[in-house]
């Protein structure tokens, strides 16, 4: 896929290797983690189409760190990519933006996330089974896209999840998180359970 200049990886590298002048700061000075938040986050963007987002929140911008990626930079409450003092992403707000395509399995190597929110989209495919490597992820939302399949079981390792919003999609295998709420601190969960659970307020 890196190869290839038609895959969101493939466009990927080719923006980083053509366009991309922070990039090799970030090699120069070592900062890894940053150089693959930087990948994935481009991968995000071509996976789900950016060039039609109704806002671009600067992805892309050769010249900007990622967590200058948003709508109010150096700030908490903005749209796009928040980021702790470190520079590296914990918050993703995409919602209401026009995302297609699909979202891309790299995104579970974003290891400090902790709350993603991609609703309201027309973003189609599967979950990730990777997203069951997020384990300081909190909140996920992808209610009100195209989604289809079933919540991967690998969903079971993500302790620190306490809302999930998933409804209005043609996602099965809610029995994931209902297993979730029992055993962990998931009080939220927008969607049907598979079975019946006898609290933490799973709601349709």
């Amino acid at each position: 896929d890196l190869a290839n200049d038609s895959t969101p990886q493939g466009k990927a590298i080719s923006w980083m290797e053509e366009s991309d002048n922070l990039v090799w700061r970030l090699i120069k000075d070592g900062l890894h983690e940053r150089i693959i938040q930087r990948y994935i986050f481009a991968v995000l963007y071509y996976s789900t189409k950016g060039e039609t987002w109704l806002d671009q929140y600067n992805f892309l911008c050769p010249n900007l760190d990622v967590c200058m990626w948003n709508s109010r930079p150096n700030t908490t409450h903005a749209l796009g990519l928040i980021c702790n003092a470190e520079k590296v992403a914990y918050k993703i707000t995409l919602g209401r933006n026009n995302l297609t395509g699909t979202i891309p399995p790299e995104i579970g190597y974003l290891k400090r996330l902790n709350l993603v929110y991609l609703q309201f989209n027309n973003i189609t495919g599967t979950l990730p089974s990777s997203i069951g490597n997020l384990h300081r992820l909190q909140v996920l939302y992808v209610t009100m896209n195209q989604l289809s399949g079933t919540i991967p079981t690998s969903f079971v390792a993500l302790e620190n999840l306490y809302m999930a919003g998933f409804v209005h999609n043609n996602i099965t295998g809610y029995n994931v998180l209902c297993e979730l709420a029992k055993k962990y601190s998931l009080s939220r969960i927008q969607g049907t359970c598979d079975h019946n659970i006898e609290s933490n307020g799973v709601a349709d």
